[in-house]
């Protein structure tokens, strides 16, 4: 049902498929030689990165240590993936199946192949409610439930990574990372001076609409390269990951949709890269000295403050 309409079945799959193709149309709407410059620039980085892949300082093979850590830390999953290989089947424990997988993630990782098989990018699309009118379509999460292999390729990307693209970040996105209590600190220094200056403190509750699927990949993978410097096989690795998924949508029918943009929630490369576009923001605002901590901004001109998802952007003039 969507409003007061009764959907039939062939209505209600051809929304979920809408539903799912509305989230990445905003790419049509960047401007055209914008787009063909990044993609000339991407392109430069595949190939500087692809001439010394195996060589970069996150390139060395994966351990097994590594993969078995990771396969102990997933929680049991009863969710069916699209490439029919169930999350019980990496939780066994049977060794030489775990050696079998540990030898197939070294020879697509990034000292070796740094590529995406077309079988990993196999997705099912699950609808998760949000929260408003259930009637309605848009009021459920749009969940990527990956093939395994594929998530674990994510997983050993974000082991190597997680470490280098967080301490990259701008202190102010510490919500993101660790606890909200920096945020929760600078709102209180902010209440104080307002209060103390006698001067009238404005809060703006803000947030991104559907932040993780109106990500521009080619924009990502540049912040990722030009920021943290990630290069090489492993930069060669994030960029084959990012090509493509391949999302079947199995809601009141059967569908199969390329996704070429936006970063689906499910998967390990949203929570481990999305940050990087919030933290270009932020280093923007530094770069016209409008960010907190900047006296004669503070005193003369008014704070502007990024804060993180759950803390609002604040004003104080």
């Amino acid at each position: 049902m969507e409003g007061v309409s009764l959907l039939g079945v062939q209505e209600s799959h051809d929304a979920w498929c809408k539903q799912l193709r509305s989230q990445y149309d905003f790419i049509d709407s960047l401007p055209i030689a914008a787009v063909r410059s990044m993609q000339v620039q991407h392109q430069n980085y595949i190939g500087q990165s692809r001439s010394r892949r195996g060589n970069g300082v996150h390139d060395l093979p994966y351990t097994s240590k590594e993969v078995h850590s990771i396969i102990q830390k997933w929680d049991s999953s009863q969710a069916f993936p699209a490439d029919l290989c169930p999350r019980a089947a990496f939780q066994c424990g049977h060794i030489i199946w775990l050696t079998i997988i540990w030898m197939i993630q070294v020879l697509c990782g990034p000292s070796i192949l740094a590529y995406r098989p077309s079988l990993w990018r196999l997705s099912i699309l699950l609808a998760v409610y949000k929260g408003g009118n259930p009637r309605w379509h848009k009021s459920f999460r749009l969940i990527f439930v990956k093939a395994q292999l594929g998530l674990l390729q994510e997983a050993l990307v974000a082991l190597r990574l997680g470490p280098i693209i967080s301490a990259f970040l701008r202190p102010c996105q510490s919500g993101y990372l660790r606890g909200i209590e920096d945020p929760h600190l600078v709102m209180y220094e902010l209440s104080s001076i307002a209060i103390a200056q006698k001067r009238a403190l404005w809060l703006v509750l803000g947030d991104f609409q559907k932040a993780f699927p109106r990500v521009w990949r080619l924009l990502l993978l540049y912040l990722v390269y030009s920021g943290p410097e990630i290069r090489d096989g492993m930069f060669e690795l994030l960029a084959s990951i990012l090509e493509s998924d391949s999302v079947h949508i199995w809601l009141s029918g059967v569908s199969e949709i390329l996704v070429l943009q936006g970063i689906g929630e499910g998967g390990n490369i949203g929570p481990l890269c999305y940050n990087l576009l919030p933290d270009s923001l932020v280093r923007r605002l530094e770069s016209k000295r409008l960010g907190f901590g900047v006296v004669e901004t503070c005193h003369r001109h008014g704070v502007i403050m990024f804060g993180c998802a759950r803390v609002p952007l604040t004003g104080l003039w």
